[in-house]
């Protein structure tokens, strides 16, 4: 029942006084992953898998006939105890060029070794294959020590072509408009001040943000863009 509860956390997320801080986040991963899911296929490996919550979305589509969600043995964190494989971490444990598709959402900006597992996607990779990739670029420090890096399209694309991946695009996953109603949440439920102040704040900042939201367009990734994540679509 928990594990359901925290999948619809990711799927059904409702702008609500509970989700000020994650709403403008999950909202744009999930629209990247409902807007590229129609184009993973075969068996698909999940990285960093957690609890899975896309799963069932993606198999919706057809085109995905194994779905393997990957994730460490043990973490203080997260629930890995659901996924399909476990890992130390590593070296992923698959074959050579065994999976057509991977899923890797928010995933890279928690391993140090970016270069390290980029390589390995591309060796379990078949040829052709796709990866849909989503980091954010916008983001308190979180799950410490492990977080790592805050990727530009730039570095990002540098890393993937050093593996081998030949085509590589990217795309915000937000603009200015949900940038700052994405800080707004997070300084609402965040920033030092009274139980008293926060929720008569809350209510003042609920229908900015949804406006915010409501205006926003995904930008040009160029000089004087801001964004809240970077959504990308990789094949070997």
């Amino acid at each position: 029942m928990k594990n359901r509860q925290e999948k619809d956390e990711f799927i059904n997320i409702s702008l609500t006084n509970e989700y000020l801080t994650s709403y403008v986040m999950r909202r744009a991963i999930l629209e990247f992953i409902k807007k590229t899911a129609p184009s993973l296929n075969g068996t698909l490996l999940d990285i960093g898998c957690g609890i899975m919550p896309y799963k069932k979305l993606i198999l919706s589509f057809g085109k995905v006939t194994r779905y393997i969600g990957l994730d460490l043995d043990y973490s203080t964190i997260h629930d890995t105890s659901v996924a399909d494989l476990h890992w130390n971490g590593i070296k992923i444990p698959m074959a050579d060029a065994s999976v057509d598709s991977i899923l890797a959402t928010e995933f890279l900006e928690h391993y140090a070794d970016t270069q390290y597992i980029v390589n390995e996607m591309h060796r379990v990779l078949k040829p052709n294959g796709l990866i849909v990739i989503t980091v954010p670029f916008i983001w308190p420090l979180h799950e410490t020590p492990h977080d790592e890096y805050r990727f530009t399209p730039f570095s990002l694309r540098r890393f993937l072509t050093n593996a081998g991946f030949k085509q590589i695009e990217f795309s915000a996953t937000g603009g200015w408009h949900a940038s700052l109603a994405l800080v707004l949440g997070l300084w609402i439920y965040n920033a030092p001040m009274s139980y008293i102040k926060r929720i008569f704040i809350k209510r003042i900042i609920k229908p900015i943000i949804k406006l915010l939201i409501r205006k926003d367009r995904i930008p040009v990734l160029n000089d004087g863009c801001m964004m809240t994540g970077i959504g990308g679509i990789v094949r070997k």
